[in-house]
């Protein structure tokens, strides 16, 4: 079957050979070399099209020395951020005449450096990788795979590394919602932090968590906990456990503290939960107690009040990103830099 198969691809020799000129005519017309006249190179493509001929791309990237693709390694495609993320990038990338190669990887070093490998075996002009470890960073840089060809590293809560990094700060967004809260004479503030990574892992800088824990020392407060990190999506993972987990921290803080008036969460599906917790034990939100939450999903605007969320800008972080590939791939020996895209405050009915 696989020779069948083979055999019935349409070349640039069938077009040849049915329009009865050479191969090497036929591929100086689709290259829209002006050499062949205008005729020829309409007669030819029209050709191509009805055999249903389709360019061989490895092909042509050895010829031209570049193929127009960028590779992006990701993971997390069923976060909302990660997925927004994407869409920029691609249409950004498509702005710029690329088209974008998206391999999904986990967040385990092994992945990462072999997604690497594949990305760069087909010939992509550029890497992007969305979320990455230390670890996966000095493999990458040990097997030499970012030396090969422009890499930029994005949304990648890593610091003291010397790479091409586009990452969010959300520091001053979080003291925005700080002067927010001061002025309504919030005191008794705690945070519930959904722990996805080693915050103590050498190198690792988290501007949410640091935000986070920047809003706390302002007022006085220390008292944060750390949740379980989600499993996966839903439709891959019962997630009836976080709820319970979810619920017993709650609980556990109105216990020790009856006059918590924030609650800081660093993801909107948390905040979503303890909205709906807090409900149900009769307190008020913002009046009794305040909530913000992160990211700013799509639900923040559905539930009744209205969440308070810190969000990216995705759009702006793919034009930094892609802004400073072409840069890379004009003069791959730049050096390393590091631009911060902020974060902003989306200030609705909870804060």
């Amino acid at each position: 079957m696989s020779e069948n198969h083979k055999s019935n691809r349409v070349t640039g020799a069938v077009i040849a050979k049915h329009l009865g000129i050479t191969p090497a005519t036929v591929s100086r017309a689709l290259a829209g070399n002006p050499r062949i006249s205008t005729a020829m190179q309409q007669k030819v493509r029209d050709t191509a099209r009805e055999l249903g001929y389709i360019s061989n791309a490895t092909a042509r990237t050895l010829v031209k020395g570049h193929s127009n693709i960028v590779g992006i390694l990701s993971g997390g495609l069923h976060v909302e951020r990660t997925a927004l993320e994407l869409i920029a990038l691609d249409a950004e990338l498509r702005k710029h005449g690329f088209l974008p190669f998206i391999l999904y990887t986990r967040s385990e070093t092994e992945g990462i450096v072999e997604g690497a490998r594949k990305l760069i075996e087909r010939g992509v002009d550029g890497l992007l990788i969305i979320g990455c470890t230390a670890g996966s960073i000095h493999e990458l840089r040990y097997q030499s795979l970012t030396r090969l060809l422009p890499t930029v590293f994005v949304d990648t809560p890593l610091a003291g590394h010397d790479i091409h990094m586009v990452d969010n700060d959300y520091l001053g967004a979080y003291r925005e919602a700080g002067d927010i809260l001061a002025a309504k004479n919030r005191r008794h503030i705690h945070a519930l932090i959904k722990k996805n990574a080693d915050l103590n892992m050498s190198g690792l800088h988290d501007s949410r968590f640091d935000g986070i824990i920047s809003l706390l020392e302002r007022f006085g407060c220390r008292d944060h906990a750390y949740l379980q990190s989600s499993p996966g999506p839903s439709v891959l993972c019962d997630l009836s456990r976080l709820r319970q987990e979810y619920t017993a921290t709650v609980d556990a803080i109105l216990k020790n503290d009856p006059q918590c008036d924030a609650i800081i969460c660093n993801d909107d599906d948390i905040a979503i939960c303890v909205m709906g917790l807090l409900q149900q034990r009769g307190k008020r939100i913002p009046d009794d107690v305040a909530v913000l939450g992160f990211s700013n999903v799509q639900l923040c605007e559905l539930v009744t009040p209205q969440l308070s969320s810190i969000a990216h800008q995705p759009l702006l972080v793919a034009q930094k990103t892609i802004g400073r590939l072409l840069e890379l791939i004009e003069d791959p020996d730049s050096k390393p830099v590091h631009i911060d895209v902020p974060g902003k405050l989306i200030n609705r009915q909870t804060l």
